[in-house]
């Protein structure tokens, strides 16, 4: 598995600057037929956390234009699937600070992935494991 980040910066319509990451994940071929085998193509790896109002208000420190713009972000990252990552996906961003922090979420979800993936290729199989491991897990 090979996760694939691209940033591109694009001049917006009014001026200034917008900035844009596009995510790819590609797989090798065993990998791919995993997936097609317990059809884990839909499988949710990232779906939004519900906010309330009042926490999206405090957060926002900046009315509701920035309180909307926060819930269009989190419907953004609403839903993100293996076969989304497979596909490529990209966000828009007006400025770095939010590029980097798509990016680091992006970077976790696919370690998720990753994990849901070595488990589904050890279906059928053993795992031994030291027991002195498991404790420096913690």
């Amino acid at each position: 598995m090979e996760l694939i980040i691209k940033k591109n910066q694009a001049d917006k319509m009014l001026g200034g600057v917008k900035f844009e990451i596009n995510i790819k994940v590609n797989l090798t071929t065993e990998e791919k037929e995993i997936i097609d085998k317990y059809k884990a193509g839909k499988m949710i790896l990232h779906q939004r956390r519900e906010k309330s109002f009042n926490e999206a208000a405090s957060k926002a420190q900046g009315g509701i234009v920035k309180i909307l713009g926060a819930n269009i972000l989190d419907k953004i990252f609403n839903n993100i699937t293996i076969a989304s990552l497979i596909e490529g996906i990209s966000f828009k961003c007006d400025n770095i600070s939010q590029l980097l922090d798509h990016e680091i979420q992006i970077k976790e979800v696919c370690r998720g992935f990753y994990e849901y993936l070595q488990t589904m290729k050890n279906f059928g199989g053993e795992e031994k494991i030291q027991i002195d491991e498991l404790s420096n897990e913690q």
